[in-house]
């Protein structure tokens, strides 16, 4: 997966740094270009709220707080969008390869509400998004955990898979979870672990094999729910990123398939990769 243009949208508040600083590590990787985006909603004051052209301030002002944190070899000039966040953001994302972006703004969000912004834009993005809480694990961390439902939409993540780990040199933990409640008797999970084994390995020598050596795989029981299993597992190590697709082998709609990405979103520490098959 090449990644040359990255877009990173900001209100400028302190939070939302850390899209900023987890864009500059993925720029290093890929050397790609950062672009900074703010948007204001129609109505909203630029200042005073005059109308007419965008005030050159606030480009300046875009560009200068961009540029503590992203080196001036990986920023683009800013780009400043009147309408409302996700309308900007998803209007503009034609244009780039994947979105970075914080899991809270100004509004001050705590963890256990995710951001609306944020959530929106997993669920409706046309291209990747990672949404970032803290982004020192991309650097501190050396290892990713990936889940698989073994569906073709969980397939999806396998690209920037690859192109992260050959870049970065971090091992990948390929995940496949089987929660108790999806099984009406013990008796039926008798086998499961050895056959779903079987079938990680498989799908590692159908699409991770040029990476293979980097792949260790696992399934796990759970009596929790898929997203409370994928937060105990990212607590237990230290990952760099964790890494989903929206929809699974279920075929729901995104406002049920989606929860899964931001009950994730919402109490995991380090950044979530997620793709939305369904806007590919």
């Amino acid at each position: 997966m090449n990644i040359s243009r990255i877009l990173v949208p900001t209100d400028f508040s302190d939070m939302s740094i850390q899209g900023l600083r987890a864009a500059q590590h993925l720029a290093k990787l890929w050397d790609a270009k950062v672009t900074p985006l703010h948007a204001y909603g129609p109505g909203q004051s630029q200042k005073h709220d005059e109308k007419g052209p965008i005030d050159q301030d606030l480009v300046n002002n875009l560009n200068e707080f961009a540029q503590k944190y992203i080196d001036k070899d990986h920023l683009a000039a800013g780009l400043i969008c009147e309408n409302k966040p996700v309308e900007a953001i998803n209007d503009a994302a034609s244009d780039f390869d994947i979105i970075v972006m914080s899991t809270h703004g100004r509004t001050g969000f705590t963890r256990l509400i995710l951001g609306s912004v944020t959530e929106k834009i997993i669920r409706s993005s046309p291209i990747p998004v990672i949404a970032v809480e803290n982004a020192d694990p991309l650097s501190n961390g050396n290892s990713v955990l990936v889940t698989t439902d073994f569906s073709e939409h969980s397939y999806r993540v396998f690209p920037f898979v690859k192109d992260f780990v050959e870049k970065s040199g971090a091992e990948v933990d390929l995940v496949h979870i089987v929660s108790y409640e999806q099984y009406q008797q013990m008796t039926e999970l008798q086998g499961t672990q050895s056959k779903y084994a079987r079938r990680l390995k498989q799908v590692v020598d159908e699409h991770l094999a040029d990476i293979s050596d980097k792949v260790n795989v696992e399934v796990v029981l759970s009596n929790r729910s898929i997203h409370e299993e994928i937060t105990r597992l990212s607590s237990n190590k230290p990952y760099s990123m964790v890494m989903m697709a929206t929809l699974g082998w279920t075929g729901l709609d995104y406002l049920r398939l989606g929860s899964t990405a931001s009950n994730v979103v919402r109490h995991v520490e380090m950044p979530v990769y997620t793709i939305n098959p369904k806007t590919q």
